[in-house]
């Protein structure tokens, strides 16, 4: 603390800070948002919505990616494979001090901020909370993005001790937020670093950020982000964890639904007679229940709902709706689309009321020419789409409200796909093309096919072709509605992903995976069924391989042993959840936990299914053999080792000798699974794929090795996503009680005239 301020105006500045921002959230969540005097917390309609229910009772569901030690953390609080107790956010502070957090648009990530602001700025306040006392401190990256460019320009980099220049410009004063770094108390919460607009300026921010944290380890820190293509999130540092928000599962869906009506005062308490009504419009409905697992465009959802007792089907016709119920009139959706087509090509996430003369036609303002003092309310007349941030400024509520509009505004224009074209090269309007192709889709197919063909036909700056536009291609078409008939621009489409696909791996960890995970999501999607080459219908029966009869090495180094085995088949991938679908739809089986409504999540056709247990695969291969007439069943760990390791040396790994980026191992930093068959250069010798990272494979072997023999603990082979490469050898065995599911189990089908036995 600086000698010459008296200590109590250091308590005085930050108890007046912590009244502003208790303040700030002391409105009640449905009101229309009002503007503080001092805009320290961006409260918008997405705060409102996600924070109804008590932070004691709603849960933000994550995924946590530990990136310091090179392998994913433990998904849960327990630290067990999966245990029973869903990661909370307070648990991965305690783990890393610094976090980045990944979320799709409408995932929540600013309202996770919010809460968290909210949450210690009322501990601070109250002398009796439990916990540690933090100053919270919530900025835009957007505007320290911009005070770089305007405030200080040349200031590339921070290495002093001080604060960088655009966190000097905090409402929080400097002092205060000197003192807090000082004692270590300082939550820095910085939001939404991709929509900083310019790739330069972002990478310089985030060296800043990351130089910050390195001058002030003991700095508490969480930065949001959606998942970037053009830019890694593991350029803010090896100090900070990764964080990935999820989907909400049904349960949460249905707990969010009944507390926002509840609020609403639609419902009252003990009466859920509209939230029922809302909540099975989304059961057996795919599409609804994609909408279900965002709370941004649930919230919507629920709106409309409530006021039109209808919920629509796709994205597009949600926004469009909410749309159509929150502005004042055409007239005014208009003007909205006007605004945020200026504001989307300004880069900007604000403008001024001087702006507005810039953009919209003399009818809307006074004959003197000014705004009319309640100008917003002229277009949404609850504040819900655009909003007065402070004085003589507006913003809207949500990105995406600003994105979809500026998308409407371009596809309104006669040559809207040749517009979206000419915005390809910059990636912060990506999102808003991806939008113009699926408006374009309910309005024109020829428009949506004119924007994809050319998407297919871009070239780079430097004038090559690029992969990614083939992708954007496809997600273009998806949003679009793939049934749109046009099968020859889906085949077109599946062509260019299926280059890419067959494309080899770089040597190298990143962006280039995730690419090449990307494509094969998409051709799932898109019904080229990325696993198709792997089974075929109508039972989902595998591609078999056929591993010969004799001996082979098993174990490792001096336990290694000779075994002779029969021969036998064994399928060439994992069982993937498009397999597993077609099993639960004929049997009836209880699906897995994370499944929504009985369905996995859109993409995820082509990875393994998972979170099976070992009485449940088995349940699968009588199935199956009943409806193929063979003898399917689980391999034994001697067959499954035997088809991993190949049958003419005792190599540690099916490719060779040498580690490499062959399998979906944590050294990879992608914390999930990934479609079957990314991997082809880790092929065993048999020619089977994934056998090792990506899942742990459930045998029918019983586990006898480390303890007295137990019919329920069983073993599992071939490492996964979630576990380094000391466990994804040929040799390694894990076991497991056969009741239990994880994230990382699943297993792969055999045929074996030893079913049964265990060699």
């Amino acid at each position: 603390m600086p000698e010459n301020v008296p200590p109590q105006k250091i308590v005085q500045k930050i108890r007046q800070t912590f009244a502003l921002l208790q303040d700030t959230f002391a409105s009640t969540p449905l009101e229309p948002p009002r503007a503080p005097e001092a805009s320290v917390i961006p409260v918008n309609l997405q705060t409102y919505l996600d924070l109804l229910a008590a932070p004691e009772t709603f849960h933000f569901p994550l995924t946590m990616l530990d990136r310091r030690i090179g392998r994913i953390a433990p998904t849960r609080d327990d630290g067990f494979y999966g245990g029973a107790a869903p990661l909370t956010l307070a648990s991965a502070l305690r783990r890393y001090p610094q976090l980045v957090v990944l979320g799709a648009p409408g995932s929540g990530k600013s309202s996770l901020l919010a809460h968290l602001a909210k949450t210690h700025a009322r501990a601070l306040i109250n002398p009796n909370s439990p916990g540690p006392r933090l100053l919270p401190v919530i900025l835009s990256l957007h505007e320290a993005g911009r005070h770089m460019e305007t405030a200080n320009p040349a200031h590339a980099k921070n290495s002093t001790a001080r604060l960088p220049a655009w966190l000097t410009a905090a409402p929080v004063p400097a002092l205060t937020v000197e003192t807090a770094l000082e004692d270590g108390s300082l939550l820095l919460l910085l939001d939404g670093l991709n929509e900083v607009p310019n790739p330069e300026l972002r990478e310089r921010l985030a060296r800043q950020i990351a130089e910050f944290i390195q001058i002030h380890p003991t700095c508490r820190c969480v930065v949001t982000t959606r998942p970037l293509a053009e830019f890694d999130p593991a350029g803010l540092g090896p100090q900070f964890g990764w964080v990935q928000l999820s989907d909400l599962l049904p349960a949460q869906s249905r707990a969010f639904a009944r507390a926002w009506l509840r609020q609403a005062q639609t419902d009252q308490p003990g009466d859920n007679t509209i939230a029922e009504a809302f909540l099975t419009t989304l059961k057996n409905n795919p599409s609804r229940q994609a909408l279900a697992g965002n709370p941004f465009l649930l919230s919507l959802a629920l709106r409309v709902h409530s006021n039109r007792t209808s919920t629509p089907q796709s994205r597009p016709a949600l926004l469009d709706d909410a749309l159509q119920l929150l502005a004042a009139d055409e007239k005014a959706l208009r003007a909205l689309e006007e605004i945020a087509f200026w504001m989307h090509s300004q880069r900007q996430l604000e403008l001024t009321l001087a702006d507005l003369r810039d953009i919209l036609p003399a009818e809307w303002f006074t004959p003197a020419g000014r705004v009319p003092e309640k100008f917003p309310e002229q277009l949404n007349p609850l504040g819900d789409i655009l909003r007065q941030t402070q004085p003589g400024k507006l913003a809207f509520t949500h990105f995406i409200f600003q994105e979809y509009l500026a998308a409407r505004a371009l596809a309104r224009q006669a040559n809207g796909p040749a517009l979206a074209l000419e915005r390809l090269t910059d990636p912060w309007w990506h999102t808003s093309i991806v939008w113009v192709a699926a408006i374009l889709g309910e309005r024109n197919p020829l428009e949506v096919e004119a924007l994809i063909r050319g998407l297919l036909a871009a070239k780079t700056e430097s004038g090559g072709r690029s992969g990614q536009f083939a992708l954007f291609a496809a997600n273009c078409l998806l949003e679009a509605d793939p049934a749109l008939g046009q099968r020859d621009l889906i085949k077109t489409v599946i062509r260019e992903l299926k280059k890419q696909a067959r494309a080899p791996l770089a040597r190298s960890l990143g962006p280039a995976l995730r690419q090449k995970a990307a494509v094969l999501k998409a051709l799932a999607r898109l019904g080229a069924a990325g696993q198709s080459a792997f089974w075929q219908g109508p039972y989902g029966e595998p591609e078999w391989v056929t591993i010969p009869q004799g001996k082979f090495w098993m174990g490792a180094g001096a336990e290694a042993r000779s075994v002779f085995l029969p021969e036998f088949q064994l399928a060439r991938t994992p069982v993937t959840n498009a397999q597993y679908a077609l099993y639960l739809s004929d049997s009836g089986a209880a699906p897995p936990e994370e499944w929504r409504e009985g369905r996995f999540a859109p993409g995820l056709d082509a990875h393994p299914v998972v979170n099976v247990s070992w009485h449940e695969a088995q349940a699968y291969c009588a199935w199956l053999g009943q409806k193929c007439g063979k003898n399917v069943c689980l391999p034994s760990e001697a067959e499954w080792e035997k088809a991993a390791r190949g049958d003419q040396d005792q190599r540690p790994y099916p490719w060779g000798t040498r580690a490499g980026l062959y399998a979906n191992t944590s050294e990879l930093g992608l914390g999930e699974t990934t479609p079957v068959g990314l991997f082809p250069g880790g092929a065993s010798p048999f020619g089977l794929l994934d056998m090792l990272g990506n899942v742990r494979e459930w045998t029918r072997s019983q586990f006898d090795g480390d303890g007295p023999p137990d019919a329920e603990m069983r073993v599992l082979r071939g490492g996964s996503y979630y576990f380094d490469r000391s466990s994804a050898h040929c040799s390694f065995r894990h076991r497991h009680f056969a009741d239990f599911r994880f994230a990382n189990f699943g297993f792969r089908v055999a045929i074996s005239t030893q079913e049964g036995q265990a060699p």
